[in-house]
């Protein structure tokens, strides 16, 4: 099944109710759709990342990934951390297949037009990682900002801490010449990063919304089906 796919599949059974609710305009509406319930899952947060990166290139060249604040900086992350994570495996296999003898040695091969694909596309992934952990860390100070929820806090701040980690872990990474051993602790970082981040976006998410919503675009269970 494709991410599109089981995406829709998990917004049916998770975010879609068929039953009377009344909108924030007092009229009544027969279905109920909550794509919070869908997102604020692991799998849901992924897919979500994966589909919006699938569909950005089937787009013209864009600039930023954006959105409202709470809602639109954990997905436009979410976007970055899957393209990060892709790189990454790219680069990780071009590594171990043909590893450099010294860090000058191994810049070179990636700026080789005679170098294996593999090994041209490592450049991509430090510099994917750079911009996507400069937009996780803005993404965690806006939440930062927006909120004084000591556990949102907890949460922003032990995504910044572990963003910077990943970054320090490439740079070692890179300078040891990518050993086996380095990679698989730089993959756990990353493990620990996406999870941290994914707590993140379901706290985040989960804040009340601070000031009314505008007329008619949310909806809200009447007081018969709560």
């Amino acid at each position: 099944m494709g991410s599109r796919a089981r995406l829709l599949q998990l917004l049916v059974e998770h975010s879609f109710r068929k039953r009377r609710v009344v909108l924030a305009s007092g009229r009544e509406s027969d279905v109920f759709i909550d794509c919070k319930q869908t997102v604020l899952t692991a799998e849901g947060h992924a897919l979500v990342g994966e589909v919006m990166l699938d569909a950005l290139r089937a787009l013209e060249p864009c600039a930023a990934v954006a959105g409202v604040e709470l809602g639109g900086c954990p997905l436009a992350s979410a976007v970055a951390l899957v393209g990060i994570g892709k790189s990454g495996a790219i680069a990780a296999l071009g590594d171990t297949l043909y590893p450099a003898q010294s860090v000058l040695g191994g810049l070179a091969q990636d700026v080789s037009p005679t170098a294996h694909f593999l090994v041209q596309l490592r450049i991509a992934h430090p510099i994917l990682a750079l911009a996507g952990a400069l937009l996780v860390a803005f993404a965690a100070s806006r939440v930062l900002q927006a909120t004084d929820d000591a556990g949102v806090r907890d949460a922003a701040w032990a995504v910044s801490a572990l963003a910077l980690l990943q970054l320090g872990g490439g740079l070692l990474n890179l300078a040891l010449l990518a050993p086996v051993w380095m990679q698989i602790v730089h993959l756990l970082g990353a493990d620990l990063l996406w999870i941290a981040f994914v707590l993140l976006a379901v706290r985040a998410l989960s804040l009340p919304l601070p000031a009314p919503v505008k007329d008619g675009t949310l909806a809200r269970a009447s007081a018969q089906d709560r």
